[in-house]
């Protein structure tokens, strides 16, 4: 995924495409040895706006058996990219509710308030995910940078 991301924001899209074709293969054949890949599968396709239906399907999935910060962040990230920002905002509060100080949950937290209009918690929580960890992702983090 990380290779995939840095062609993307390069500019390097066939390269991504690649990369990201690749991560589905491998899930594809962890699956088929029952390895459980829901949650990482649901992030991947969130982050990079793939079956995002399918991302909040499968979020749903292991939050109801993960009860976890990361299971709580993955399901708001797949509800606010499947434009259910209702949700996503119930889902990241759970995970927010843990208080683990990590740039990407506050990333998360901050784009779904952005969405639902609320521009002054959407920066508190873009500031706080950039002062934790200003390079957390290639694209997130200038995306907050940015917003």
């Amino acid at each position: 995924m990380a290779l995939g991301d840095l062609y993307a924001v390069t500019g390097q899209t066939d390269e991504a495409e690649k990369q990201y074709a690749l991560v589905e293969t491998i899930n594809r054949l962890n699956r088929a040895a029952g390895v459980r890949t829901d949650l990482q599968m649901a992030k991947f396709y969130a982050d990079h706006d793939r079956n995002v239906a399918q991302a909040a399907q499968e979020a749903e999935a292991a939050s109801r058996t993960r009860k976890t910060v990361y299971a709580f962040d993955t399901l708001a990230w797949s509800y606010c990219k499947a434009g259910r920002y209702e949700e996503a905002r119930s889902a990241i509060r759970k995970a927010l509710a843990q208080h683990t100080p990590d740039a990407e949950i506050l990333f998360h937290a901050g784009m779904i308030y952005a969405r639902l209009g609320d521009r002054v918690t959407a920066q508190r929580f873009l500031y706080e995910a950039l002062s934790v960890n200003p390079h957390f992702h290639p694209a997130h983090a200038v995306t907050a940078a940015a917003t």
